[in-house]
């Protein structure tokens, strides 16, 4: 391999080709930058040079695929990477020389880790969305947006490491969008994930909301600035790291602050899994601008699984302590209001309906209440024990029940006092 004509932003290689037999491929990976292949002169490829994106100058993560045929056998092949940004630089990968079937095997062979991470994560993504909308629909609990926002994140981050890896040049050849896509999953992860833990913890402070807002604000400008031409998302891709950076900074601190303060079991274990999290981040970025902008996503990927298991967990511990929750109090507002003996309408309950009659009292005006007590009740107690007693109320209860139910609602207000509210306006005291 020859290397000329060489500056800090163009790099130009030069070899002979061997002999070829039928179709091959020459495939190498190139990381934005415009590249143009020729073979004994005559240009046979080329990517970011004619063939330029419609917005900005982005070309992504582009894998390059040149089609050699025998004819090409011991010629001259040139090939010219040129930087369009302003950092220094020239990334050359490997390059491979082969048919198509076994590149594409290839492929799938070197990020076979990734396709398992890649159905682990769309599992859980998939399976954390049907939760949160089942819960959402039998309203069984208010707080489905736990896992409404930790499938959100699930999912971006799927995304993220999908788009950042060679596997969508097997099946999507539209290499900007799929550079695009990786840049807005990026920047949605952080927000997905303090909006997942300020749920879990009950945060309400301002801190974690104006985060949210100023990482959205974040994504509409760079937005506009790349669809007006003026920069593109890698040249404000730090802007990114920032946030991500002070996302994980004000989440180490309110964690921190809420296992001192309230000894929150969540905040002890979301430490843990977040230090593992950000120490597999730290590296990938660390990776990212050493490597020029070239990362394998194998150290954050490792990270991610453990992050978002741990999470996963936290969720439906939380989810079913909050279920528990609910129905003991749901629970306790029956007891409330229903009398345990008779079955039907308590004192709480009755003047909880006369408040309500207060507010918004029937068409007609007219109500009517009957008052009703149980003769010898006590006497039936002294004689027959209480036992009889509880028995003549149960009867007493149907009675009225069955004779109330079609026209109003009847309650126990008393020991053997009952009372019976009727809101039909054709009733009348006779």
């Amino acid at each position: 391999v020859n290397a000329g004509s060489n500056s800090e932003n163009a790099l130009t290689i030069e070899n002979t080709l061997p002999q070829i037999s039928g179709t091959t491929w020459l495939v190498f990976e190139n990381s934005y930058q415009s590249v143009e292949v020729l073979i004994d002169g005559m240009r046979v490829f080329e990517y970011g040079i004619e063939q330029k994106p419609i917005l900005g100058q982005l070309l992504g993560n582009a894998p390059c695929r040149v089609a050699l045929t025998s004819s090409d056998s011991q010629k001259t092949i040139m090939i010219r990477f040129t930087n369009n940004y302003s950092k220094p630089g020239i990334y050359v990968s490997t390059m491979h020389l082969g048919s198509k079937e076994a590149l594409i095997v290839s492929t799938l062979r070197q990020n076979l880790g990734l396709i398992v991470c890649l159905g682990v994560l769309v599992a859980v993504a998939g399976i954390l969305f049907l939760s949160s909308a089942i819960s959402r629909l039998k309203k069984r609990n208010p707080y489905y947006t736990l896992f409404l926002y930790l499938g959100l994140f699930t999912a971006s981050c799927a995304v993220w490491l999908l788009t950042d890896s060679s596997l969508p040049e097997l099946f999507i050849h539209n290499v900007v969008f799929v550079c695009i896509l990786s840049f807005y999953s990026f920047m949605l992860n952080p927000v997905f994930m303090l909006l997942f833990i300020s749920e879990l913890c009950h945060n309400r402070e301002r801190g974690g909301k104006i985060l949210c807002c100023l990482m959205l604000l974040n994504i509409i400008i760079q937005s506009v600035l790349y669809v007006c031409g003026i920069a593109d998302f890698p040249q404000m891709l730090f802007i990114s790291h920032l946030f991500l950076g002070i996302t994980c900074v004000w989440l180490l601190y309110f964690l921190i602050r809420d296992l001192k303060m309230n000894h929150s079991y969540y905040a002890k274990v979301i430490l843990a899994a977040i230090m593992v999290l950000t120490a597999a981040v730290v590296i990938e970025v660390l990776s990212f601008y050493l490597d020029y902008f070239k990362n394998s996503r194998r150290f954050f990927r490792w990270g991610l699984l453990i992050f978002i298991g741990t999470l996963v967990f936290l969720s439906w511990k939380k989810y079913m302590e909050l279920l528990q929750e609910n129905m003991k109090v749901q629970t306790y507002q029956n007891l409330a209001m229903t009398d345990s003996l008779t079955h039907i309408g308590s004192h709480t309950a009755y003047l909880e309906k006369l408040e309500l009659l207060k507010q918004s009292s029937p068409s007609s005006g007219k109500i009517l209440l009957i008052m009703m007590d149980v003769n010898f009740l006590k006497e039936t107690n002294d004689q027959h024990g209480h036992n009889a007693g509880d028995l003549l109320l149960k009867g007493a209860a149907r009675c009225i029940r069955q004779t109330f139910s079609d026209f109003g609602n009847c309650y126990r207000i008393g020991g053997d006092e009952f009372i019976g509210i009727l809101e039909d306006p054709d009733c009348s005291p006779e």
